[in-house]
């Protein structure tokens, strides 16, 4: 029934008529079942619910991670890293603890410290991420990445470094020019309006759409033919969708408590 009532909301769903499908009733009570039917899962299904939901909570943290750099949200990353960091300590991610743990508690002392007080604004501004293109929202990306996809990736050349040249003095000039080389790409670029015109998002070209729906169609199958539906509504003990081997109650009892154990070693480092 869900889905019939999401489908009859989206179907017909353009640009302009968005809004108003987001502040239709209907919509908010599907979402409110829905979260209802997430809150009841791990305790209705047993530990294998409860495992992948806390899964799910994870891939949903770091789709955080990605959308505050979408955004420029600044303090939608603050609190990505915080709910990222327990995961960290549970999982044995040594370097990602020690250092997002120092990076979580300078961050979020910037509002305070009156050395430089132009940081904190940058930041929240959105300036820990780049807009490359004018015309395409929800395209921020990372500084790093912004790197990568400007001069670094104008800067290759077929076979790499080797296959350009091994004179040492060759090799100087090409990267000592290359971010000269990259924005004078850029701006030819932009003279001659190469980039299509209008906003353009690679996720929603109708080709890969059909290609993720069919991914999704493909393991709800394989989940409902072959292996085990940890969402079947089954109470389940913690076992391997693929084989069917059951973890031993250590092993459950460590992947069960996982967020809640590495909440304690986050706050004891």
């Amino acid at each position: 029934m869900l889905g019939i009532l999401f489908v009859s909301l989206t179907q017909s769903t353009t640009q302009e008529n968005l809004d108003s499908v987001l502040h239709n009733p209907r919509l908010a009570l599907l979402f409110d079942l829905f979260q209802q039917y997430l809150s009841l899962l791990p305790s209705d299904g047993g530990p294998l619910a409860q495992f992948w939901m806390s899964y799910i909570d994870m891939v949903e943290t770091l789709l955080h991670l990605i959308r505050s750099s979408r955004e420029g949200n600044w303090l939608l990353h603050i609190y990505a890293i915080r709910a990222v960091l327990p995961w960290y300590f549970a999982y044995d991610r040594i370097n990602y603890s020690r250092y997002f743990s120092v990076y979580y508690a300078e961050m979020t002392r910037l509002s305070i410290i009156i050395d430089h007080p132009d940081v904190y604004v940058q930041l929240e501004s959105g300036g820990f991420s780049v807009q490359l293109g004018r015309r395409n929202p929800f395209g921020r990306i990372p500084v790093d990445q912004a790197i990568e996809e400007t001069v670094n990736k104008d800067t290759q050349t077929p076979g790499g470094t080797k296959g350009f040249s091994l004179k040492p003095a060759a090799l100087s000039r090409c990267y000592l020019t290359a971010e000269h080389r990259s924005t004078c790409l850029k701006q030819l670029r932009d003279l001659t309006d190469i980039k299509p015109p209008g906003v353009s998002h690679h996720d929603l070209e109708s080709s890969l759409i059909r290609k993720d729906e069919l991914a999704v169609q493909s393991l709800v199958d394989l989940m409902e033919t072959e292996w085990i539906s940890p969402f079947s509504g089954d109470p389940t003990e913690l076992i391997s969708l693929a084989t069917g081997t059951v973890a031993p109650s250590d092993v459950a009892t460590d992947l069960l408590t996982a967020n809640a154990r590495g909440e304690i070693a986050y706050k004891n480092f």
